[in-house]
């Protein structure tokens, strides 16, 4: 289980290199049995995102089209999203935008690639970060930020783009890492970042460490539950783990 989402109901969502997505009770998410599965989908990354609402389950990822699917039935949903036909360009990760009407992927080149509901049309950003290795993208819940995660030799950083002009508003060096995720708590207080070995909590007001807890060397995805107290990662070990409280910001 190489990727993950969490539901506002509290289920989680999880994704195999060589399987589709599952539904996990998140009451029980180390040990249960998945509750039921959709039609599989065969990508060599299910990178998985849940709209705001709960309704849509957004799964993709590599070159391929990402599908959409009912979050309650499991089926395919008959609007999907074009797929990436520009050369060379791989999803690494995506995230919807807290209105649920787009749906941001970052790219292993760099490009930001916006799909608007509305217009039914990709947009292509090839701003400052062009060129970049970006692994995890995420926005904050007021729809004002998008954070992503670049990865680069000796230089990996979480930097902080302006959701309307995709601007860098700031920009915070981490811990060099394979694979770099991130995911604010539905709050917006708390940012998380998986690095090498560790997952990190960040104050995303203060733009402070709170605390860093160990965790297996690639994780891929991280996501809070809906109530915030639990954050739930997983990667290459093929292992979900949940980490606990302390996870609110320090008074």
């Amino acid at each position: 289980m190489s990727h993950l989402a969490t539901h506002p109901s509290g289920l989680l969502a999880s994704g195999h290199e060589k399987l589709a997505w599952w539904l996990w009770s998140s009451a029980t998410p180390l040990r249960c049995a998945p509750a039921f599965k959709g039609a599989q989908i065969y990508m060599p990354m299910p990178l998985l995102a849940f709209s705001p609402n709960g309704q849509t389950l957004a799964a993709g990822g590599g070159h391929a089209r990402t599908h959409l699917w009912d979050a309650t039935t499991g089926h395919s949903l008959p609007e999907q999203l074009e797929p990436v036909n520009d050369d060379g360009v791989h999803v690494t990760a995506l995230t919807w935008s807290p209105d649920g009407q787009q749906v941001w992927m970052a790219t292993g080149q760099g490009r930001i690639l916006v799909w608007s509901f509305g217009t039914r049309k990709r947009d292509t950003n090839d701003g400052p970060l062009a060129g970049a290795v970006m692994t995890g993208i995420a926005f904050r819940p007021d729809g004002h930020e998008v954070a992503v995660t670049v990865r680069a030799p000796n230089a990996c950083r979480i930097v902080m783009l302006d959701a309307k002009s995709r601007a860098p508003r700031f920009v915070i060096p981490v811990g060099d890492a394979a694979w770099l995720a991130i995911a604010y708590s539905p709050d917006g207080r708390l940012l998380a970042v998986s690095e090498a070995s560790q997952v990190t909590i960040w104050d995303a007001v203060a733009r402070a460490v709170l605390v860093r807890f160990p965790a297996d060397p690639e994780v891929h995805t991280i996501a809070f539950t809906p109530d915030g107290t639990l954050l739930v990662a997983s990667g290459s070990a093929g292992v979900v783990r949940a980490f606990g409280p302390p996870l609110a910001p320090k008074r």
